[in-house]
């Protein structure tokens, strides 16, 4: 075989090589991306900024969360909010803490359900289900 051809090859096989190496790269990242840890801790994190601007915002407001967390415990207190999953072992919790002001307090927790808001009513903060209606 001529040096030539063993050249075109062995450039073949390693155009081959990256090639598969970044399918596997790209479908790990993948893969991780939409796994339930990664899910749980950008939802607790999405949850401790929609609190602060709740916080934030004059008077009365309703915020839904724009994600499907059917698959989710979530509950909420004024120190902090807890994600899982119905099964899950400690570690597999995720649980984000907040500050809020003096005189604001917050409560609440819903259980595998699709549509959940956040309600600021007062200098209460809200955990619960939305309504239907609501937001139409």
């Amino acid at each position: 075989m001529n040096k030539k051809a063993a050249s075109v090859l062995m450039m073949v096989f390693e155009v081959l090589v990256v090639v598969f190496v970044v399918f596997m790269v790209i479908s790990t990242a993948k893969s991780y991306a939409e796994s339930d840890t990664v899910i749980k801790i950008n939802a607790a994190n999405d949850f401790v900024m929609m609190i602060d601007v709740l916080i934030a915002t004059p008077g009365d407001a309703v915020v839904e969360y724009p994600y499907n967390l059917s698959k989710f415990i979530i509950l909420i207190d004024s120190g902090g909010i807890l994600i899982e999953k119905p099964g899950d072992s400690e570690m597999k919790r995720v649980i984000r803490s907040f500050h809020l002001p003096e005189s604001y307090s917050a409560f609440g927790g819903v259980r595998e359900i699709e549509n959940v808001c956040l309600e600021k009513t007062k200098k209460d903060i809200i955990l619960r289900e939305c309504d239907t209606e609501e937001f139409v």
